[in-house]
């Protein structure tokens, strides 16, 4: 088999030789290709081809342990493959975070609807009440409190719920919520479409 190489309009021909054994630092095999055909001084008399290894190396997965509660890691600790390169580790140790379990550290809240603005503090309040979480961790209730008007003197958006999506036209499903203050800015906010 020979190997076409260019140099400007000039034809260079090479024989590929044998693949020479992986290099375990690098995780290389190479080659060389010698000249066959071309004019010798504007084709190199020999070149090196250069890929990775077929066998690089590769892990059988383990499972993971159990969440360290002081870290907050959980690890992992796979197994070499046989037949991978001999240069590799017989076990390789992944770490990660641990996943959160929602059910336990979780608070669930009921979000109310805003009350009226307050003419003394100019603001809003609505009150969210605990459904589900921890008694001792999560709080049962929770107060959020917004300003009526922003810094430059407009209303702020406020919105009632949302309700359910409304039946398919056309390809579009809407689902709208209540402007309970703002202007035409919060019309647009208080509408969401998708496809069905």
């Amino acid at each position: 088999m020979l190997l076409n190489s260019f140099t400007g309009k000039l034809k260079c021909k090479y024989k590929p030789g044998p693949w020479e054994p992986c290099d375990e630092t690098t995780d290389t095999m190479s080659k060389i290709l010698t000249l066959t055909s071309g004019d010798r001084r504007n084709c190199q008399p020999t070149k090196v081809m250069r890929r990775s290894c077929r066998k690089s190396c590769q892990y059988r997965r383990g499972k993971w342990g159990r969440c360290n509660s002081s870290t907050g890691l959980i690890q992992r600790q796979d197994r070499l493959k046989p037949n991978s390169a001999k240069f590799c580790a017989q076990y390789r140790t992944l770490t990660k975070k641990c996943k959160r379990s929602r059910k336990r550290n979780s608070c669930k809240y009921k979000v109310g609807e805003w009350g009226p603005c307050d003419p003394t503090t100019q603001s809003r309040t609505k009150v969210m009440t605990l459904v589900r979480g921890n008694a001792i961790r999560c709080k049962p209730t929770k107060e959020i409190r917004r300003k009526c008007v922003r810094p430059d003197g407009t209303d702020r958006c406020f919105f009632g719920q949302w309700k359910d999506w409304e039946g398919c036209l056309n390809g579009v499903q809407k689902k709208h919520r209540e402007v309970l203050q703002g202007g035409e800015e919060c019309q647009k906010r208080a509408v969401r479409t998708r496809g069905c």
